[in-house]
């Protein structure tokens, strides 16, 4: 009578019919997508944050200007890399922009191109001299024009003093016949260098006198190139379109910003540089966007050697 009646009653026995909690299959699943979507996120806010241009398919969807050909980044560390018998990819892929352009040089007509870009440093020199020497070698009189007259850097390249030259030329003081000199890089291949800084470049260019040098070099030339100032700082670029037939607008892979990129856009619809082109320079083909295609293997298995890399 004094036991105490259990406050507990047993309705069942517990049965286990597997596991409930966590789904296997939905944790793989959601699992499955973070893995991917994340990298992914990662990845594009990169390349949003990312204030230069890097890579060919990135410049095409930004701008409507043709893209004329692309020139790899070089291991090597010296200023002229084009050679008769190179086999290197280097000399490859500017023999494609040669032939690219002598493609869109439809008329013999056609024989002044001006070399511009948006800002020093994207290397509008070097692919100026080995494009020219490109030319050079297939049995072509070519002649380098230096107008770049507020920055002059055919004396480091080619190792040519700097005494007489344009700005010489165009402010009287020298003649034409004195203007010309071998480049020796190749015996088809000659310049004009700059000359001495000047005070007044902008209106130095616009002399009436360049117009008939250049008018009459048509005849001598099979092609004359004219390295110019950076198109974005000043507005000696764009004066100097009236002399030229051609227009080849220089980029830089990750150095060139973006934002230039948009302003060479407007220069192009708006055909302030007739017959504009762009040349994508300095490419990193080991790069994800390239590695899928003609990264590693472009060129025939042509490989790089080991070096510095130089960037121009």
């Amino acid at each position: 009578m004094a036991t105490a009646e259990p406050n507990t009653k047993l309705i069942d026995y517990v049965r286990i019919l597997g596991v409930v909690s966590p789904n296997i299959i939905l944790s793989f699943l959601i699992a499955v997508v973070l893995g991917l979507l994340i990298p992914i996120i990662i990845i594009r806010i990169k390349e949003l944050m990312r204030y230069q241009i890097g890579h060919k398919h990135e410049l095409t969807e930004m701008s409507n200007v043709p893209l004329l050909g692309e020139i790899r980044k070089t291991l090597e560390t010296s200023r002229m890399l084009i050679k008769e018998d190179g086999t290197d990819s280097f000399t490859e892929m500017v023999r494609l922009l040669r032939a690219n352009l002598l493609f869109v040089i439809n008329s013999q007509d056609k024989k002044v191109i001006n070399m511009v870009s948006s800002i020093s440093g994207e290397g509008k020199t070097f692919v100026t001299i080995n494009l020219a020497t490109s030319l050079a070698l297939l049995d072509k009189k070519v002649l380098i024009i230096e107008l770049d007259i507020r920055k002059p850097k055919f004396g480091l390249y080619l190792d040519v003093p700097n005494d007489g030259g344009m700005t010489m030329f165009l402010s009287g003081h020298q003649t034409a016949d004195k203007l010309i000199k071998p480049s020796g890089i190749h015996p088809n291949l000659f310049m004009i260098n700059a000359g001495p800084v000047a005070p007044n470049p902008n209106e130095l260019l616009a002399k009436p006198a360049l117009d008939e040098l250049i008018q009459g070099l048509r005849d001598e030339f099979d092609l004359i190139i004219i390295d110019t100032a950076p198109v974005g700082l000043v507005s000696d670029s764009l004066m100097l379109n009236r002399i030229a037939d051609i227009n080849l607008y220089i980029v830089r892979a990750d150095y060139t910003p973006k934002k230039n990129i948009e302003d060479a856009t407007i220069i192009y619809n708006e055909d302030k540089l007739k017959n504009m082109y762009f040349i994508l320079n300095s490419v990193d083909f080991n790069k994800r966007n390239y590695r899928y295609g003609y990264g590693k293997k472009y060129g025939y298995g042509y490989s790089l050697k080991k070096g510095s890399a130089y960037g121009y």
